[in-house]
């Protein structure tokens, strides 16, 4: 891959700043023409929810391909170099290693440290309940977000980007580590204990993406496992919810 670590940093910063002002600028909007007073603000959540990806999505690709042509474009699809294993193949070892995640990491961990801390995750569950028991249009947020962009916007930045241009200079441990505390940080949630943990989960997660990114070498397999594991926490969340 063409690019360094530090245009990564400023493709991040600079879709954060483009993102907190996209959302100061909707919701100065929505104000001043009478929305926010409505009951419902389902629509400024759905934009709220779906322009930070797109922005950060767009960022990426304007800089990568401005810079680096068709040639940058291509290396972010596959950062670890050509693909090792057929599509087929990444397939389904992304579909093992999400397994392998749910059953060691969500439910064995999770079930024991809810067993030994009775009440641990319930303010975290209580945020993700109202979620999924808000109006049509929420929860279709909630889905578009979990289900298609996160793990687009999400890998292409963290494994693409961040992991791919770390590891030509650090190496494949110091890239995996950083890039996935990067990972868990963005998905902290507040000071529960419980959302401390999840972020610490989500960062293994992040570990078993960039293993799975060096494993096949191409961002098919860690798109793919991250789509599979958002699927199935949307599904349980939805079918438990209310």
């Amino acid at each position: 891959m063409p690019w360094r670590t530090w245009e990564v940093v400023v493709i991040g910063l600079t879709g954060l700043v483009l993102t907190l002002v996209v959302g100061v600028l909707l919701a100065v909007g929505f104000a001043v023409t009478g929305l926010a007073e409505a009951d419902d603000l389902a629509t400024l959540t759905l934009v709220l929810v779906i322009v930070p990806p797109l922005i950060v999505l767009a960022i990426a690709g304007l800089w990568i391909g401005g810079r680096y042509r068709g040639a940058g474009l291509r290396a972010v699809l596959t950062p670890a170099g050509p693909p090792q294993t057929s599509t087929l193949k990444a397939l389904g070892l992304a579909t093992a290693a999400v397994a392998g995640w749910f059953l060691v990491i969500q439910l064995g961990l999770g079930s024991l440290v809810d067993w030994m801390n009775p009440g641990f995750f319930d303010d975290v569950q209580s945020e993700l309940a109202d979620l999924a028991t808000g109006s049509p249009v929420e929860v279709a947020a909630l889905v578009i977000a979990a289900v298609v962009l996160a793990p687009l916007w999400e890998e292409i930045f963290f494994r693409g980007l961040l992991f791919a241009g770390m590891e030509r200079r650090f190496g494949f441990w110091p890239a995996a580590l950083v890039s996935s505390l990067v990972f868990g940080l963005v998905h902290f949630e507040g000071l529960a204990a419980g959302s401390f943990y999840l972020m610490g989960q989500t960062a293994v997660l992040g570990l078993v993406l960039a293993w799975l990114l060096r494993r096949t070498g191409t961002l098919l397999a860690p798109i793919a496992a991250h789509t599979l594991n958002n699927v199935i926490a949307v599904g349980l969340l939805l079918a438990t919810a209310g």
